[in-house]
């Protein structure tokens, strides 16, 4: 099997922490890690959850880039695939994300997410947390474009959720709103 942390079997240590398990206690399988598959379409992983995965396999330093390449070969489908096929052979994961981004990446201008973000409304049968989960990824895409500061996320996020929650949940929650100042904290534990 294929070492994804070097000479020693062992994870490297994040600072301030003892090593990782050895190399046999990774769940990576013989083939190296598993990405999910992302095609560009509407039935695989999409575009932002998939980067995400391939951002995280270069963070934690647990592969080299070639196996996390190797992954991502594996792991796209469809047109997506052409893509990586038209690039050739010898290219980086910074160049296929590159490319990636240019294709599937974010299309709305910052204002137009913010307007979205900002005229969010809960659906009718919809969830709090299904409704709170909407808002989060509108947001997020705001800060990828650098059109919201992270710092100002847990505030806009607190006031975008109840201005877009129903009226009966507002008639029914309007007393804790006050109490209500982290986003991530239920309302009365923050």
């Amino acid at each position: 099997m294929a070492s994804c942390h070097g000479a020693s079997g062992a994870m490297p240590a994040a600072p301030g922490l003892a090593p990782g398990p050895p190399m046999s206690s990774v769940p990576f399988g013989p083939f190296g890690p598993k990405l999910s598959y992302f095609s560009g379409g509407p039935k695989e992983t999409e575009y932002d959850l998939w980067r995400y995965e391939v951002q995280g396999l270069l963070a934690n330093h647990l592969c080299s880039e070639e196996q996390v390449l190797h992954a991502i070969r594996r792991s796209v489908k469809g047109d997506a695939a052409r893509i990586l096929k038209r690039m050739g052979h010898r290219i980086t994961v910074k160049d296929v994300l590159t490319k990636c981004y240019a294709c599937y990446g974010l299309v709305q201008e910052g204002q137009s997410i913010l307007a979205a973000f900002y005229s969010c409304k809960q659906l009718e049968g919809e969830t709090v947390s299904l409704f709170a989960t909407r808002l989060e990824d509108l947001l997020d895409r705001a800060v990828q474009v650098g059109k919201v500061a992270h710092e100002s996320q847990n505030e806009m996020l607190v006031s975008a959720l109840w201005a877009g929650i129903s009226t009966n949940l507002k008639i029914l929650a309007g007393y804790k709103f006050d109490r209500y100042t982290d986003f991530d904290a239920p309302a009365g534990l923050s």
